[in-house]
């Protein structure tokens, strides 16, 4: 019969491999999700233009114009409420909230995001949560 000497000893080597194995497990899985953003947003970048990818590299944002209004939208680098319409002065005058279902890297969400401005944008804004936003000047 093991004493309890014995018994705590193999729990505790027990325990030591199933942390180590989640460690490895976790680590491998941040790698996973890193190499996954990198990716998402390497695509994101193959499809700005030059404008588009200096404004993003710059400022953390690009500019869309959407394909039925003509409207200038800015989309940020952010989650949730990162589209913001503005006006032929730079004013803010809407913030959007929409992006794709799931748990998706940030720069597939931006591509989702400026696709549909660019090709579809009424369906894109009948879903979108609206927020009315006047008064915020945003530099250019």
């Amino acid at each position: 019969m093991a004493t309890i000497i014995e018994f705590l000893v193999r729990l505790k080597r027990r325990v030591g491999e199933a942390v180590t194995g989640s460690s490895r497990a976790l680590a491998s899985a941040l790698r996973d999700r890193s190499s996954a953003n990198e990716r998402a947003l390497t695509l994101l970048e193959e499809h700005l233009s030059d404008t588009q990818r200096s404004q993003f590299a710059d400022h953390g944002f690009f500019e869309v114009f959407g394909s039925q209004s003509g409207a200038r939208y800015r989309i940020y680098q952010r989650r949730p409420v990162n589209v913001f319409e503005l006006n032929s002065d730079g004013w803010i005058v809407r913030s959007w909230c929409f992006y794709p279902i799931g748990r998706l890297p940030l720069g597939d969400v931006l591509l989702a995001q400026k696709i549909a401005l660019e090709h579809f944008e009424r369906d894109a804004l009948a879903v979108a949560n609206e927020i009315r936003t006047f008064g915020i000047r945003v530099a250019p």
